[in-house]
């Protein structure tokens, strides 16, 4: 390695700077207009902690400031009200180490997973996180602390981790915990079977009924789905959606209310029917032609 080519450049200074004093060039900055990035700043200013606040990336021009990377975190705390915000400062860079900074500072990230920001929210005691966690205990269901691939998940892992909390928001936790339980107990011990075609059809199935209604239908569900493997089912629900189209999960959820009504009309054929004799009502079985009704 040739000399020098390890030097880290200029030392940076941390300062607190005015926020109203500092700006940000264009030239290579984005630009605040956009809605995206008007919801996040707004969400800075509303939800504004210090604990939040990371500091700035800046560098001086004239009596001002630019910021490289943070001009969110600047202008959320200005609407709330700061006055000065922390900052790394490094004096002396050009527009292209500017540049060079600005996209270091935007691409040598770890995206964060929604399964890691789960468990961090868990810990935080976030009530809908921490609600979500002891649904998910109750049930057995498990949440992986990172993404994986279906065939290295457990039995009674799933991925959708957004949609659980979903199921849990709107049927509540006592129902949300009907329906996840329902699930375990045809599918908690196949790997790769709770995917989000699967809840998301069960939920449009059980929020149709009344909360009264809802151990019936979950137990109705099971039923069916306990004829049919989880491989089988989706790859049902591939081949209907070939032919009627529609997402994935409009056609598990037809697949399972199409089954569900054959099982209960199966039912009513083999149940006996009521008649009477002299002697008053009795019942007799069923004939083959009255078993037969509706083949």
């Amino acid at each position: 390695m040739e000399e020098g080519a390890r030097d880290p450049g200029p030392k940076p200074e941390l300062a607190w700077l005015p926020v109203d004093k500092i700006d940000v060039d264009l030239t290579y900055q984005r630009s605040l207009e956009s809605s995206r990035s008007q919801i996040l700043v707004e969400k800075i200013a509303i939800g504004f902690k210090w604990k939040y606040c990371q500091a700035i990336l800046a560098t001086p021009r004239g009596e001002r400031w630019l910021a490289i990377d943070g001009q969110h975190r600047v202008t959320g705390a200005k609407r709330f009200g700061i006055k000065r915000i922390p900052a790394v400062v490094i004096a002396g860079l050009t527009l292209e180490d500017q540049a060079d900074a600005f996209a270091r500072a935007n691409t040598d990230r770890v995206a964060m997973s929604v399964y890691t920001l789960h468990y961090a929210r868990v810990t935080a005691g976030d009530p809908d996180a921490v609600l979500l966690d002891e649904v998910c205990r109750e049930t057995g269901i498990s949440i992986p602390r990172y993404p994986m691939r279906l065939q290295e998940m457990k039995p009674g892992q799933t991925l959708a981790v957004a949609f659980l909390g979903r199921i849990v928001r709107e049927l509540g936790p006592v129902d949300a915990g009907v329906l996840l339980k329902g699930l375990m107990r045809v599918y908690g011990k196949v790997q790769g079977a709770l995917r989000l075609q699967l809840l998301r059809a069960t939920l449009d199935l059980v929020r149709q009924v009344s909360s009264a209604e809802r151990p019936q239908r979950m137990q109705d569900i099971a039923a069916w789905l306990a004829t049919e493997t989880p491989n089988d089912l989706y790859a049902l629900a591939l081949r209907r959606k070939s032919r009627h189209g529609g997402p994935e999960w409009r056609n598990v959820l037809e697949l399972i209310k199409n089954g569900m009504g054959s099982q209960a009309a199966t039912r009513r054929l083999a149940m006996p029917v009521a008649a009477e004799d002299g002697d008053g009502p009795f019942i007799r079985p069923l004939t083959l032609a009255e078993l037969m009704r509706g083949r």
